[in-house]
């Protein structure tokens, strides 16, 4: 793990970490996506820089509410400037959630169609997520899967949160002694198995935004598609069950599948557009 990657050598030395880098990266990456998609169909590219401002300070703060209330509340009552601080702790619903909120009071008041512009909007997303999910790797912040010494295993002993803590206090931990699982064991590294399906997704929407289809079309299959990769990547990660074993995100990893689901059903009726320099 490599959660400093280096020190600009002023100012007593400002360091460089691996996850704000990738994170930085991401959105880069994400807004050269969505203002080549956005000029390909007639809408002004500079409303894409407002839709990844958005995103990057509602998806941050809604990330970070999420893990605070509903799967870190115990340590953030305990220690909640701490909590509120540290780099480890961003859970992506909730930042989906109230970043997506911006994003529609945007193109609201750009006067845009919502559902077609949302379906743009939706194809840098995993791309985006995938490339932060990196930096989650790299910094070791505590998001990784269970101990397994498989041929994927990953030692995150060097990371921000490393197992000795991301354990803590969990049923895995009771099969260590005192309670503590050694920093050097081994897991799954969840974050990159994230990354490469995330950006896989992102492919599968790129290719098929060319093809004539319903509005709502990418943005439901990626309810779909998303939705499945989070609630099977749970399974092998460590979060509070709160309905019938399930974590907080795979219950949401549910709905957003069913919705999903149910809204391609309904275009089947609907008639197909195709991308081309359509201004509303």
């Amino acid at each position: 793990m490599i959660p400093t990657l280096f020190e600009i050598p002023i100012f007593g030395g400002i360091p460089i970490h691996s996850f704000g880098l990738m994170m930085a990266i991401a959105f880069l990456t994400s807004s050269f996506v969505l203002k080549r998609l956005f000029k390909n169909t007639g809408i002004n590219p500079e409303i894409a820089e407002q839709v990844i401002l958005i995103a990057a300070i509602g998806g941050l703060a809604g990330s970070k509410l999420y893990y605070l209330l509903f799967e870190a509340f115990d340590r953030f009552v305990k220690h909640p400037w701490e909590m509120i601080f540290s780099g480890a702790g961003l859970t992506w619903y909730g930042g989906f959630v109230v970043a997506m909120i911006g994003i529609i009071y945007l193109v609201r008041k750009n006067k845009l169609p919502i559902v077609r512009t949302i379906d743009l909007i939706s194809i840098p997303l995993p791309l985006g997520y995938g490339i932060g999910r990196i930096g989650c790797h790299l910094a070791g912040d505590g998001d990784y899967g269970k101990p397994w010494d498989g041929i994927f295993g990953t030692d995150y002993s060097r990371g921000v949160v490393p197992p000795s803590q991301a354990f803590y206090g969990t049923e895995i931990a009771k099969n260590y002694p005192n309670g503590i699982v050694p920093d050097h064991t081994l897991v799954h590294p969840t974050p990159m198995y994230e990354a490469i399906i995330s950006i896989l997704i992102f492919f599968v929407l790129w290719q098929l935004n060319k093809k004539p289809k319903p509005a709502g079309f990418i943005i439901s299959l990626y309810f779909i598609l998303g939705g499945l990769e989070r609630l099977g990547i749970e399974f092998l990660r460590i979060n509070p069950e709160v309905l019938f074993g399930l974590s907080g995100a795979q219950v949401i990893s549910m709905f957003l599948i069913i919705a999903g689901l149910v809204w391609q059903a309904r275009l089947l009726k609907q008639p197909a557009y195709s991308e081309t320099k359509s201004k509303k």
